[in-house]
Order: C-alpha cells, then sequence, then structure tokens
C-alpha cells in the first residue's frame, strides 16, 4: 500500500490510493470523519480505466498517522495534500481535483494557491466556510474530554452532528446494508479517533474560502443533494454566481454524501463537466497549432 513522509517528522505516514495510468489525474479528497475507500471506491473502481486516480486519506483518517503526538487540524489537512499533489503533477499534463465536504476547503485553496497545477475543480456537498457550524463546534467542545465518547455515541445514535444520517451514507436501495448505531459509531470512531476529532473541531471556526472563491479562475461543477440537510443546496446558487466559470448541479433525492447515494447520477455529471472541458482545451489547442 502507498504511503508518503508527510513533513519532518519520522512517523507521519500518509495513504493513499493510487490506480490507473495516464497523464489525465482525477484527485480525491474526502471529508472528516470520512477515508478514500469510504467516501471514493466507487469513483476508483470507475474512473481508473480512462486514465489515474489517486485518492489520499487525511491525517487522522483511514490508514494514515493517529499518533498522539501528531498534528490534527485544516491546515496539516492541507500541507498533506499539498505534497501529495506536488508529487502527482510530476506525471501530469492536467488534474482534476474532487472534494467532498471539509475536502471541498482543501480543494479550492489548492486550486487557488496551485493554479498552474490544477486544472478543474469538482466541488461535493461543499463546506467552504465553518461559519454555520460554529455553534455546534463550540457545542461540542464545550463537552469535558472523558465525555466526550458517550457524546459522540449518542449522536451517532441520534442520526446526528457529526456524523450524518446513516441512510444516506450507506444507500440500503443500492444493496448496501445499513449498519446499526452500535456498529455506526464503531465505523466512525475506528476511522477517526476521537481525540484527533477534538483537534480537528478546533481548526474549524473562523476557517472560511469564501471570501476567495472568487479568484478561482478554473472550471468548477459544484453539486449538492436535494436532502442535504448538512450543507443545504440553497447557497449553491450566490457560490456559482461568485465563480468566472461555475456550474451548478443539484441531484434529486441525494443527501450530504450524494456521491454515495447517487452514485450514478454523480458519476455521469463528473464525466460530462470532463468531457465538456477536455473539448474546449482540444479546440483551444488546434485553433492555435498546440500540441497535446
Amino acid at each position: 500500500m502507498p504511503y508518503f513522509q508527510s513533513g519532518t517528522e519520522p512517523d507521519q505516514k500518509i495513504f493513499y490510493i493510487d490506480r490507473g495510468e495516464g497523464k489525465e489525474v482525477l484527485f480525491l479528497i474526502h471529508g472528516w470523519y470520512q477515508n478514500a475507500r469510504d467516501c471514493f471506491s466507487y469513483y476508483i473502481d470507475t474512473f481508473q480505466h480512462s486514465g489515474r486516480v489517486v485518492a489520499v486519506d487525511l491525517p487522522g483518517h483511514g490508514s494514515s498517522f493517529k499518533h498522539k503526538s501528531g498534528e490534527y487540524s485544516l491546515i496539516s489537512a492541507y500541507r498533506a495534500c499539498e505534497e501529495l499533489l506536488t508529487r502527482v503533477a510530476k506525471d501530469a499534463s492536467h488534474i482534476t481535483i474532487v472534494g467532498h465536504s471539509m475536502g471541498s476547503f482543501i480543494g479550492v485553496k489548492l486550486a487557488l494557491l496551485h493554479a498552474n497545477l490544477v486544472t478543474n475543480l469538482i466541488l461535493i456537498s461543499p463546506i467552504l466556510d465553518f461559519g454555520p457550524y460554529e455553534k455546534r463546534l463550540k457545542r461540542m467542545m464545550r463537552i469535558p474530554k472523558f465525555m466526550h465518547p458517550a457524546y459522540l455515541r449518542w449522536q451517532s445514535f441520534r442520526d446526528g452532528f457529526p456524523f450524518g444520517d446513516r441512510k444516506y451514507i450507506y444507500a440500503q436501495e443500492k444493496g448496501h446494508k445499513i449498519p446499526g448505531k452500535n456498529e455506526y459509531y464503531r465505523i466512525k470512531t475506528t476511522n477517526h479517533p476521537t481525540f484527533i476529532a477534538r483537534q480537528y473541531a478546533r481548526s474549524f471556526p473562523k476557517s472560511t474560502v469564501m471570501n476567495l472563491i472568487q479568484n478561482v479562475g478554473q472550471p468548477v461543477l459544484i453539486l449538492y443533494g436535494s436532502e442535504d440537510r448538512l450543507t443545504p443546496p440553497e447557497p449553491g446558487t450566490a457560490i456559482v454566481n461568485m465563480l468566472p466559470r461555475g456550474l451548478l448541479r443539484i441531484i434529486d433525492r441525494g443527501g450530504h454524501n450524494v456521491q454515495l447515494t447517487r452514485k450514478e447520477e454523480t458519476i455521469q455529471l463528473i464525466e460530462e463537466f470532463l468531457e465538456e472541458h477536455k473539448r474546449k482545451r482540444w479546440s483551444w489547442r488546434r485553433l492555435f497549432g498546440r500540441k497535446s
């Protein structure tokens, strides 16, 4: 399994999945309390046949490092993605970043700070401003450390923040068994331990890229599920209007994990978006006599 060393500490190893071949790369970034496999396994399997797919486990998630002396925050997650992006870019001609939820926040920063490396940007159920979640985050952080596991177990029973609704994650109508409440708690806290979740939560308040979004010059596709209760689709129109080259699509009956519960619709929209902008690149090259 591929890992790379993040930062200068010897035990800060970041796990990532690297499948397929070619110069066209899909770079996948999952959200809080998930990992690359849970969030994107279907997309890795689908797109590896037409190009290269790279999906990272953020620090403190999945198979990446989880030791108690590590740094776990939006900044450390961004740095890990930045390091991997620069590695991948050495053998890539075009990179499309796909960010889900918190991963969208990181994706926007990468597109802004590494515009020369990022060709397209796809944001799924994006969290671009943590302001709307500040009350819930503060409530979560007020819970004493020793009570935090009990609080999170209660939230998992209620399908509450930060876990979300199980039925919108596991998509029973697609043949996936929805886990019981105890199993749901175990899955989430094994993937992302409680002491790490607290560190991430401390880094969220006041974090925003909304004031920078208009500076993203790449083509951007924004996808929401119509039933998303964590990131409702209503702000989508205002966000896409700030983007020079933005496109908004709302997928019917999808929740926050619309990429899981409405896989086929999401795949189709991504494929259409990528194909359209590939055609535009080819037209531009032919017009000016450039080589691909």
